[in-house]
């Protein structure tokens, strides 16, 4: 049994706008400082990012594979992991370079779901699977102005990527609802709602612009 890549093609385009809308009201709520709750939906809106990733690579590589019902079972039932999802996200933007520095940056990646779960409950630590009754308490309200600000930065930087990139024709988004998108009055709305950006955008925006300059050469 295969699945209609056309179904595949609307779950990621609908993915992808879920998570505008989850990185929009996440800016929101920072500017309401209600920075835990903001801290939280930019984590769900970076979640829905890396579902929509997941379903580009699959119609990409995967979709004209023979795949017997459970593979596909198997595989659909990643886009409900958390970690997964995470992974996906980040698995161009994981630095490259020595084994060491790679397994730092997947060990961080590794983190996110337990940092988005102290975002929003207050509880004890777990120490394999048991509660730690002696640790210390978590509280979302030590999620603070700075820890929020860079999540959102992160989708935020994510997303000037892809529209800078489609823009430039530096590089390629397979999806024509996404692709539609990508266009100039987005990426502005994007540099006017948030201004902070990290220091690997802002030389991704240089790199993009000297192609630009030089006629995509």
């Amino acid at each position: 049994m295969q699945v209609s890549k056309l179904k595949l093609s609307r779950m990621e385009i609908l993915a992808f706008k879920n998570g505008l809308r989850l990185h929009n009201d996440a800016i929101r709520l920072f500017n309401s400082k209600s920075y835990p709750s903001a801290y939280f939906l930019s984590v769900l809106a970076l979640e829905e990012f890396g579902k929509a990733e997941a379903l580009s690579y699959f119609l990409f590589y995967w979709a004209n594979s023979p795949f017997t019902e459970q593979e596909l079972q198997d595989w659909f039932s990643e886009l409900y992991r958390h970690p997964f999802k995470h992974r996906a996200f980040y698995r161009d933007r994981v630095p490259r370079g020595s084994l060491k520095r790679m397994k730092t940056a997947w060990d961080k990646v590794g983190m996110i779901e337990l940092l988005k779960q102290n975002s929003v409950y207050v509880g004890l630590p777990k120490n394999r699977r048991l509660i730690n009754l002696r640790g210390k308490i978590n509280s979302p309200f030590g999620v603070k102005r700075e820890k929020a600000a860079k999540q959102i930065t992160v989708v935020n930087d994510y997303l000037i990527g892809l529209a800078l990139g489609h823009i430039h024709k530096y590089m390629g988004v397979d999806n024509e609802g996404i692709q539609r998108l990508l266009n100039r009055p987005f990426l502005a709305k994007l540099n006017r709602v948030w201004k902070l950006k990290g220091w690997e955008m802002k030389k991704e925006i240089i790199k993009i612009e000297k192609w630009a300059a030089a006629g995509y050469k």
